[in-house]
């Protein structure tokens, strides 16, 4: 637990004789803006280094410059954690990660904090989202810019969103956006694997279950 109501769990199995899989499901801190978008990464780091190996004498599985580090390669954020013990390693849940459209500056995100009214900015992404502007809105993702800048997640990947934002919608089917908050792809799965078995873990289908209706967020 890092605040009230957000926090996050870790398991570690072993599939068949020997591959080692580890499962971190975590709700990070909400709300947007730069200071809730550095809060969700400490997040990740006080989770993360909650769960660091205890096991096995700190044994840690594969080589190269991202065995293990799977925080961030920045020195407050970069430790090792109960994930360095599996080969294959998967990140699930409410990550609250926002949209956040850049000022004119392809690739983003991270500028509505300096100027763009929240009025405007969610007017501009469901305009977005009613076009199916699926690569802008991607590269205005608060976590994929996390991951290409190493501000958490080192060495995780996780599929471009090519569907509807998951949060914050009403308690129905479909997807029907509340007014106060910004569209968003809050709801992901990360993985990543030691080096040499990239290749083992391939996804099938990724999207969100739009049927679902008993919360405001659409879960994958």
């Amino acid at each position: 637990q890092v605040l009230a109501n957000k926090g996050g769990m870790a398991v570690t199995l072993t599939a068949g004789n020997d591959t080692r899989l580890s499962f971190v499901t975590a709700h990070l801190e909400a709300h947007e803006g730069k200071e809730h978008y550095d809060g969700r990464c400490d997040n990740l780091s006080e989770i993360l280094k909650g769960a660091r190996p205890g096991l096995l004498g700190g044994a840690r599985v594969g080589v190269g410059p991202n065995a293990g580090l799977v925080i961030s390669p920045k020195p407050s954020r970069g430790f090792y954690d109960a994930t360095v013990l599996a080969h294959h390693s998967f990140v699930c849940g409410d990550l609250n990660f926002r949209v956040s459209l850049p000022e004119g500056v392809p690739g983003g995100p991270g500028t509505l904090w300096e100027g763009k009214s929240k009025k405007e900015h969610k007017a501009k992404v469901r305009q977005m989202v009613e076009r199916e502007q699926w690569d802008e809105l991607n590269r205005a993702d608060e976590l994929f810019h996390a991951l290409r800048v190493g501000d958490c997640l080192s060495g995780f990947k996780t599929p471009v969103c090519r569907f509807n934002p998951t949060f914050k919608v009403e308690r129905k089917a479909g997807f029907h956006y509340k007014d106060q908050r910004t569209p968003s792809y809050t709801d992901r799965i990360l993985w990543k694997s030691v080096c040499g078995l990239q290749d083992h873990v391939r996804p099938l289908a990724y999207g969100p279950i739009a049927a679902f209706s008993t919360s405001d967020h659409k879960p994958m």
